[in-house]
């Protein structure tokens, strides 16, 4: 594209000698210039090259000039694309007009055999038809200088309606639904980026409201006591609950880790209370061990007559076998017996 653009400044320089601050030759040298400097191969090169631009910017009036100066150097460039000479120049003439460039515009016209201000007329075309057409592409030069190409193709289209052999005016129709068809590409672009970004932000809004539900249910689970295994059961459960329930966040990582961690924790806390558990088992057994040596000796004593010592040794028996020892009634008994034998024995 941009070599095509620096194509067309070629062009136009070599045409007009103006382009950009440059101001251009005046039109009789330059169409001097083109009729002897360029044949008509490379009249018909620079031609294409300006059609195709112009579509882009109709209103560029130094490529429309270059455009009129080959076809008035090398008329048949024009006449085998169907361009009215007369035409074309009289367009270019309104355009300048337009802008204020009224000394330019007589120069144009004084430049087309058989020109005047006013058009020649086409067969069958009434006067008071050429003047409504000159209206009508008047009109649709001004729409399309402001902006509103659907007017300008509706005025283009009155006027072949009321002239179908102005070929000008069909290459101008073509322009305008050619820019109107890439300012419908450049909208569906636009909106379509349009929708992308709105569904990305979408998206966004989705993602920060999920973080910040997650976020505060992960800060509202349960506390846990580092030895405490139910608290720590308890936080695992929810936990788990709230994994399994929701779709992953920035923090579900952090979460996993945690839930191992609480795992191993839960599990050595088991650990401990199985070995507690195992540890007073023993202790328990150990007493009762004791406890059944106590009343056996207690009943060697009984024999030996020592009862008060005999007591002593079946109350530490009582003791150590705690209030669930299966022998805890009979040593009960056994210490009932011997202290109603000693009030026997001490009764006079």
């Amino acid at each position: 594209m941009e070599a095509r653009t620096e194509f067309v400044d070629e062009v136009v320089c070599a045409l007009t000698g103006g382009l950009g601050a440059v101001p251009p030759r005046s039109l009789r040298e330059s169409l001097a210039r083109a009729a002897a400097d360029f044949d008509e191969r490379t009249a018909e090169a620079f031609a294409h090259a300006l059609f195709a631009a112009l579509e882009a910017q109709p209103g560029d009036l130094r490529q429309r000039e270059a455009l009129l100066l080959l076809g008035l150097a090398h008329p048949a460039v024009f006449e085998r694309h169907s361009i009215s000479l007369a035409g074309e120049a009289e367009r270019h003439a309104q355009l300048l007009r337009l802008h204020g460039e009224h000394e330019r515009a007589e120069e144009v016209l004084s430049l087309v055999p058989c020109s005047h201000p006013q058009p020649e007329r086409a067969p069958g075309v009434s006067g008071e038809q050429q003047v409504l057409i000159q209206r009508l592409l008047a009109r649709a030069e001004e729409c399309t200088q402001r902006g509103y190409p659907r007017q300008a193709e509706e005025a283009l289209r009155d006027v072949l309606a009321i002239d179908p052999a102005r070929g000008d005016v069909t290459r101008m129709l073509r322009e305008l639904r050619s820019q109107s068809a890439r300012r419908a590409r450049t909208h569906r672009r636009v909106a379509l980026w349009g929708g992308s970004l709105a569904c990305v932000l979408l998206a966004v809004a989705g993602v920060v409201r999920h973080e910040w539900r997650l976020e505060a249910a992960y800060a509202k689970l349960p506390a846990a006591g580092l030895k405490d295994s139910e608290s720590l059961q308890q936080r695992l459960d929810a936990l788990e609950i709230l994994l399994q329930s929701h779709m992953p966040w920035t923090g579900t990582f952090s979460a996993w880790t945690e839930r191992d961690r609480l795992r191993l924790a839960i599990e050595a806390e088991q650990g401990r209370a199985a070995e507690r558990a195992r540890t007073e088992a023993q202790e328990r057994q150990q007493r009762l061990v004791e406890a059944a040596d106590l009343r056996s000796s207690a009943r060697v004593l009984l024999e030996r007559g020592e009862g008060r010592r005999a007591v002593e040794q079946l109350s530490r028996s009582l003791t150590l076998g705690g209030e669930q020892w299966d022998q805890r009634q009979a040593v009960l008994a056994d210490i009932a017996a011997i202290e109603a034998w000693n009030k026997e024995r001490q009764t006079p």
